[in-house]
Order: C-alpha cells, then structure tokens, then sequence
C-alpha cells in the first residue's frame, strides 16, 4: 500500500513525499486506531448517531495527524504539511486506518480464530501479498 502526499506551491505541485507499509510502524498503528473510533465504523451505515460521532472523530484526528505524518514522512516539515491539500491529508488517514485495521485482522485472522480459513473481507488477499504478512 502506497501513502503519498502533494505539497503545493499555489496550485503548482513542489513536492511530494511517499511511503508505502514497510515505513508504518506499530506507534503510527496505534496512533492513527486510537484518533478515530473504530468501534463505530460498521455501524455508520445503519445508525446516525454513529455516524456522527465516526465524523467528529475523523474531525479530530485531522487535527492531531501532523505527528504522525512527519514521523511516517520523516523529511516532512511543518509547513510542508499546511501545504497539503485537505483531501490528500484525509486520504492518508483513511488509508492508514484501513492498514492497521487489515493488519490486526490478519493477525486475528483464520489461526487465531481456529476456523481454518480466509475471512471473506481477505479473501483477495494471499498469505504473501498481505499488507501485513511476514
């Protein structure tokens, strides 16, 4: 999985910082999970008052990402980051929450469980070609 951000200089683009899963650790993880409430996103769909609170949770993170994206783009600096259109940022994000959440599947996944085989939702996924697989 790629993770890339445009810096712009008007709307000329200046740079562009990239990293892919092999730059995501642990802390970026466990920062990016603890920021949004995962425990409300399969409920988004049929209750609203999930929605709204997954909303403002995503609100807030937005705010708090500066850390984790300098540490995910080391080379990144302050105002590299106010740079940065808003969408690229919340796709960075999303893309980090759909990592982490795939990497703790995968290693809650089939072994764990004892069921002895691929949840669905991973089923495109070969034990070699997850994000997540050592």
């Amino acid at each position: 999985m790629e993770f890339k951000l445009d810096v712009y200089d008007g709307r000329e683009v200046s740079k562009t910082f990239v990293a892919d899963e092999r730059d995501v650790t642990v802390g970026i993880c466990e920062d990016v999970l603890r920021m949004v409430d995962v425990e409300r996103l399969p409920m988004m769909r049929t209750d609203p008052a999930a929605a709204e609170a997954v909303t403002a949770s995503f609100i807030r993170a937005f705010m708090q990402f500066r850390e984790v994206a300098k540490r995910l783009f080391p080379e990144m600096t302050d105002e590299d980051y106010r740079r940065c259109l808003p969408s690229d940022v919340g796709a960075v994000m999303m893309g980090l929450v759909t990592y982490s959440l795939q990497c703790l599947m995968g290693a809650a996944g089939p072994k764990a469980k004892g069921r002895g085989r691929t949840p669905r939702s991973m089923r495109s996924y070969s034990r070699r070609s997850a994000p997540c697989a050592t």
